[in-house]
């Protein structure tokens, strides 16, 4: 009897959510299950979704809190009619609107993907109350919760908000097989980075409060102060945009332009083909406030690239300080712009850190791993029932 699997994320657009949703249903439909995906938005996992022959059903999910929770009873009923074996919640507001929908519906298989934790987010009064409710809700309702990083996972523990023995982490893991050749990267280098010969950053995001690649321009500027005869070879490429809701890109173009940084800082906006800037970068550049278990890092190390990051939640799970990349305290833009200095440098701290990186991807976050313990969960909990 095939087995069905139908994954709920609010949004299919840009950042890591949909990629991991991706390679899950590509994984589970080439091990014989029925996937589906249903999902606000259109983007990479509808792609992969429609790709294995699996269904893709839309949600109103996408545009205001309020919109989503009036979309639990058509849900519900979908669930009911559906009878998934296991049902997935990727992230926020898939989550409390998910975990709500499957209790109403009956189903006991659901499992709460904690892609980027809410409680990061609460910087106010609303917002802590709004994350809370975002938050609390799978947490009880789900029957495992998966954290993508140590940090999340302690995070949740000393909350208390999810039963004992429901809570695991299973990190994020990168496809091997989809990282460019070297013939592809020095091709695509050779009509994009230019000068060739210069040093090239890659900055690959969202440009949001999280991201805050405002302290990725002052740390930047910090390194021109460092090695003012030598910044001029260098290259900062910021793959990425703001949201439709924001103008957070307008900001931060404004402000390179007020530190007088436009010539050597370029804003590429938002690509499918972020992994080929990265391999064809000569490290990667990150500024993140948080993580759940960051993409980009374990992108950055399969394509044989050092990390220069600060060290938060989501990428210290990967980068191993002064072996793979290089770590700055949290917020302090000085000493992230002489790590940014010092990498831009020495080519053969590049190098070294790139190889290690790479023999590190391999080892710990083949995707294969990661959906192989996904795998084992959701066995797990169909045997029990």
């Amino acid at each position: 009897m095939t087995r069905r699997q139908i994954h709920l994320i609010h949004n299919d657009g840009v950042g890591g959510g949909p990629i991991v949703v991706g390679q899950h249903l590509l994984y589970f439909a080439q091990k014989g299950w029925e996937v589906e995906l249903w999902c606000g938005g259109e983007g990479r996992a509808s792609e992969v979704a429609r790709e294995v022959g699996g269904k893709v059903r839309r949600f109103k999910l996408e545009r205001s809190v309020f919109g989503a929770l009036w979309e639990i009873p058509r849900l519900a009923w979908e669930l009911r009619r559906r009878k998934p074996d296991v049902f997935v919640l990727h992230g926020q507001w898939a989550g409390p609107v998910g975990a709500v929908a499957a209790r109403i519906a009956g189903l006991r298989n659901v499992v709460y993907v904690a892609h980027c934790p809410a409680f990061y987010h609460s910087t106010s009064l609303w917002r802590v109350l709004r994350n809370y409710f975002a938050e609390i809700v799978p947490c009880r309702l789900a029957k495992r919760v998966v954290a993508l990083s140590y940090g999340s996972w302690y995070g949740y523990l000393y909350r208390g908000w999810v039963p004992e023995g429901h809570l695991v982490e299973i990190k994020n893991g990168v496809d091997l097989r989809i990282v460019p050749t070297s013939e592809e990267a020095k091709a695509f280098r050779e009509q994009n980075l230019k000068p060739v010969s210069d040093v090239h950053a890659v900055f690959v995001g969202r440009i949001d409060d999280q991201k805050r690649v405002d302290w990725l321009l002052e740390a930047w500027a910090e390194a021109i102060r460092i090695r003012p005869t030598a910044a001029p070879g260098w290259h900062l490429w910021i793959v990425g945009g703001g949201s439709s809701s924001g103008n957070e890109e307008e900001k931060v173009k404004k402000l390179a332009l007020e530190m007088n940084l436009g010539e050597n800082v370029h804003f590429v906006g938002q690509r499918r083909d972020s992994m080929l800037w990265i391999a064809a970068g000569d490290y990667v550049v990150m500024s993140s406030l948080y993580e759940g278990h960051a993409l980009v890092p374990l992108e950055a190390m399969a394509c044989s690239k050092a990390v220069v990051a600060f060290n938060t939640h989501g990428i210290e799970d990967s980068v191993i300080h002064e072996e793979t990349g290089l770590l700055a305290m949290l917020g302090d833009t000085n000493e992230l712009g002489n790590m940014i200095a010092k990498i831009a440098m020495d080519e053969s701290l590049r190098r070294k850190m790139g190889q290690r990186g790479r023999k590190r991807c391999e080892e710990l976050f083949r995707v294969e791993y990661s959906l192989k313990k996904y795998e084992f969960l959701y066995e797990e909990l169909m045997q029990k029932g």
